[in-house]
């Protein structure tokens, strides 16, 4: 409980800070907007400060946890008279429409009773979790994540889980990220009240939290930091560019880097559509060539300066700065390219990846055909929604029609499977357009309530449907189950096949027998995040880094790990991945050479990895400390 607890905590803190700097700027904005922009400035500011620790090993226990103590003893009292008055403006709301005020409460108690379940998906232990497990426990420094191709992505809101994984563990991570809900729906809230009416505000949030593409159990990902920034970026360009507000303008482009340093996605659907916004405002609508080109420059130049730091260290490191998008127009490293060439060819850009002007037009048509088909209704109910603004041409409307004319079209422009998944970064903008197109209807048939009703009611019961469907799968059944203790998170991983009970006890005997600064390599052991340690395991992109090894012979792959400074070798018995007899006894002559056996859990096994043995004596070389136990 305690973890869900300092998940808590932590997304709070985070919003006091923010208020402390929303203060000091006192922005001329609604008071919806001012609550959403102080979570924006303060988790912004973190991110950044963040970045600076790890470049210099702060990323550690006696650093974060200490500065977030006293940020909390400082910084709460405020935060405590905002939710107050936050919470009374919208008891009153919530009283006027009882039956969706009621969907919305199961919807958000449906996620965050998600995220009291261990985390499952192959991405969080991949990249999403494992990357910031590996700053904290490789000395505090944002670093060279061997074999992790997504370890080179843009992190900004991935930063602040080293705090969640310092005081707690993935069910932090996820609170944390689920948190996020909050400022997303205020915002969308005051953005449908602001440009159409209070009384459909609710409706709106209700449809939000009915997306799909919201995983359960919840997963920690970065997902509702992109879909918060990209969302408060595009609001913020609305208000700014109608009230010409200079001051607006700069959050804006600001809040834009924000989210195309969380996650690539942001680059299409934040800042390419921004750019395609401002081209249309001030050189089709206002025809201010010269002004409106200096204002290109200033958004863009904000948004790349926010992002460069990850553009830097992925350049340092890769020679790419995009590593690993564009690779048709920079050059990377040899050792990073079949990995880059692997993600290649499940995603990209319809314009750079098609082979012929027929596979344009095929990807074009697979994704309109997908706003038809989608089990998300959202994708159609928005495409429908959006050509009634486009006949309605109401002026008043104009940037939310704009943006979400841009996101459809920006979607035809995505290219491989899993497309959906990405233009899910739209759906506030997409929510925005469906209610202010039904509230428009709505204001001229006498069954307004009707068609409220059946809008609602429809998404929820399809969230409902599509969800108990999905959780039904063997390796998830998960219908709400709360698993806190360390004995019901095991069995439940354990029984779903993520991470075995042998796996768990020899993380056991581990702690006890290894010290904590060796570096232990994992072969076929699957992802190893639970073992919350110095670790390093292959992805699937890089493939089995052993395996390439030992084409080259057991000495290679001995010198390899030993660049790696591995330790300790851990190995899980399954059947071999090819009938190569070579490559079968290279690794047995490995494990005769190099491995020592210093514990077995069923199938899997801990070796002590040492560079040799004497050639005279047969002894083992390398030890630095006698085996225990």
């Amino acid at each position: 409980m305690l973890n869900v607890i300092f998940g808590f905590w932590q997304f709070f803190l985070v919003w006091a800070i923010g208020f402390y700097l929303e203060r000091k700027l006192r922005p001329s904005v609604p008071y919806g907007y001012r609550l959403v922009l102080a979570f924006g400035l303060g988790e912004m500011a973190i991110s950044y400060f963040l970045f600076l620790l790890g470049l210099v090993g702060g990323l550690r226990f006696g650093i974060l946890i200490p500065l977030a103590f006293f940020g909390t003893i400082m910084l709460f009292p405020s935060l405590f008279r905002e939710g107050v008055r936050a919470w009374r403006d919208a008891v009153p709301h919530m009283k006027r429409a009882p039956a969706t005020s009621l969907c919305i409460a199961i919807l958000l108690l449906i996620y965050f009773l998600g995220t009291c379940a261990p985390e499952r998906e192959v991405d969080a232990l991949w990249y999403h979790l494992a990357t910031p497990l590996y700053y904290i426990t490789h000395g505090g420094f944002i670093q060279l994540v061997p074999f992790n191709l997504p370890s080179h992505y843009p992190m900004n809101v991935h930063l602040h889980y080293t705090l969640s994984l310092l005081i707690g563990n993935d069910t932090t991570v996820k609170v944390f990220i689920c948190c996020h809900f909050f400022p997303i729906l205020i915002l969308l809230w005051s953005a449908v009240k602001r440009y159409g009416s209070k009384e459909w505000g609710l409706l709106a949030v209700a449809i939000y939290l009915s997306c799909l593409y919201f995983r359960l159990p919840f997963m920690a990902n970065e997902q509702g930091g992109v879909f918060f920034y990209t969302f408060l970026s595009t609001v913020l360009l609305w208000y700014a560019l109608e009230k010409g507000s200079a001051g607006l303008f700069v959050l804006a482009s600001l809040f834009c880097g924000m989210a195309m340093g969380t996650k690539f996605n942001a680059l299409v659907f934040c800042y390419a559509a921004q750019v395609l916004l401002l081209l249309l405002y001030f050189f089709w609508w206002k025809r201010t060539f010269i002004y409106g080109f200096r204002k290109l420059v200033i958004h863009s130049g904000i948004s790349w300066a926010m992002m460069s730091p990850w553009m830097i260290k992925s350049f340092l490191f890769t020679r790419n700065p995009l590593y690993p998008l564009l690779g048709e127009f920079f050059w990377t490293k040899p050792e990073f390219a079949p990995a880059m060439q692997s993600n290649a060819a499940s995603h990209g850009i319809n314009l750079l990846q098609a082979q012929s002007v027929g596979d344009f037009i095929h990807q074009v048509l697979k994704n309109g055909g997908l706003l038809l088909y989608s089990a998300d209704l959202i994708f159609f109910l928005g495409f429908i929604s959006l050509l009634v603004l486009l006949c309605l041409q109401v002026k008043k409307w104009a940037m939310p029609t704009t943006s979400c004319a841009i996101s459809y079209l920006l979607f035809t422009q995505l290219w491989g499977f899993d497309t959906e998944r990405l233009f899910a970064v739209t759906y506030g903008v997409i929510t925005t357009g469906i209610v202010l197109a039904m509230s428009w209807i709505g204001s001229r048939i006498h069954y307004k309530n009707v068609l409220y009703g059946l809008i609602l009611f429809s998404l929820f019961g399809t969230f409902i449907q599509q969800k108990y469907h999905y959780l039904c799968s063997p390796n998830i059944r998960w219908f709400g189950g709360v698993y806190l203790t360390e004995t019901a998170r095991q069995q439940w991983l354990s029984e779903r096949g993520i991470f075995s009970m042998d796996l768990f006890r020899m993380r056991d005997w581990i702690r006890e027998h290894a010290p904590d600064e060796d570096e232990l390599y994992g072969y076929q052991t699957g992802y190893l995040f639970y073992l919350h340690r110095k670790y390093i395991v292959s992805d699937y992109r890089f493939g089995e880094q052993m395996n390439g090894w030992l084409e080259h012979g057991p000495s290679y792959a001995a010198e390899q790990l030993k660049k790696h400074n591995v330790k300790w070798f851990l190995y899980a018995y399954k059947p071999p991945l090819t009938d190569s007899m070579e490559e079968n006894e290279n690794w047995k002559e490995f494990r005769e050479r190099f491995l020592e056996e210093a514990h077995r859990e069923g199938n899997v096994t801990l070796y002590r990895f040492q560079s040799g043995k004497d050639e005279r004596t047969g002894i083992a070389t390398g030890f630095l400390t006698p085996l225990q136990g």
